[in-house]
């Protein structure tokens, strides 16, 4: 995601206002990101320069680092998160099963999001989990959302 000059990365359009819209709307958010030590500090960087707390309401507290992809379900549960946002079905997959928990699939607008359409909907089909929630971010930032 980062390159030497990872300071000048642009923001995901929409995603800024996204996240306050959601801080405004009254829900508690959280970020939780996998990526090693360099990579975390960089994003610390990153979300300082461009006033992510302030624009969203967003406390810094609520940014969390994990190693491993599997390691963001535990973060859910202990947080006793009601619903997750991430675009990596695998992901996904291990947040399944949990009490009151409701998964989201976040697809960004761009070409190989067509290619996991199936995965999409095979995750909005799943059995036994009637509340699962597709989210597909178009370029625009605007969300379409449909529950299954």
């Amino acid at each position: 995601m980062f390159g030497p000059d990872f300071l000048m990365t642009p923001e995901i359009e929409g995603g800024i206002d996204g996240v306050a819209a959601l801080i405004t709307a009254g829900h508690v958010v959280h970020l939780v990101s996998k990526c090693g030590p360099g990579v975390q500090r960089k994003t610390e960087m990153w979300l300082d320069a461009r006033d992510v707390f302030t624009r969203t309401g967003l406390p810094a507290e609520n940014v969390h680092f994990v190693r491993q992809r599997p390691d963001k379900a535990p973060v859910a549960d202990r947080l006793g998160l009601d619903a997750f946002v991430d675009d990596r079905l695998d992901v996904l997959t291990t947040l399944r099963g949990r009490p009151h928990a409701r998964v989201v699939r976040a697809a960004a607008g761009r070409p190989q999001a067509a290619s996991r359409r199936g995965d999409r909907a095979r995750l909005a089909r799943g059995p036994g989990d009637p509340s699962t929630l597709t989210v597909r971010l178009g370029y625009g930032g605007e969300a379409h959302a449909g529950d299954r």
